[in-house]
């Protein structure tokens, strides 16, 4: 089972990615596959602004992979960590879900990606911060 299939877990093993709910963390917690401490799992938002970046083009795609900018809590989001996908402006609300498939690090942004910006210094700040690869 893939850790996207258990979406209504609740922790996470930082070693094998094993997902159990609650209940069975009150039992042990430590991971039933490989006995690594287990840790609560996190949600994080990325927002996206329809006038700067084309996101909606983006996903017509077919795209299921997407390099995101991290702004804030870089040290804090892992690999694993579950992420809603956020419209900002007239038709705001979540559009998509996913996980983090990548820890932050920084990088230039996927050559793919670069012409759904309309501004070239939106996608210049890949090259200074830290962003993720989010799998949705």
């Amino acid at each position: 089972m893939s850790r996207m299939q258990s979406l209504d877990a609740d922790f996470i093993c930082r070693k094998c990615g094993k997902t159990v709910l609650i209940n069975q963390y009150a039992l042990s917690r430590f991971c039933p596959i490989c006995g690594t401490l287990l840790r609560p799992l996190r949600y994080w938002v990325f927002q996206f602004n329809p006038a700067t970046y084309k996101w909606y083009d983006w996903i017509k795609e077919g795209r299921d992979k997407e390099q995101w900018l991290v702004s804030k809590h870089a040290k804090s989001i892992q690999k694993g960590d579950r992420v809603v996908i956020w419209a900002s402006g007239e038709k705001a609300g979540i559009y998509a879900i996913g996980e983090i498939v990548e820890d932050p690090c920084i990088k230039p942004l996927n050559k793919d990606q670069e012409k759904y910006w309309t501004g070239k210094d939106d996608a210049i700040k890949f090259e200074d911060k830290p962003s993720v690869v989010i799998k949705y």
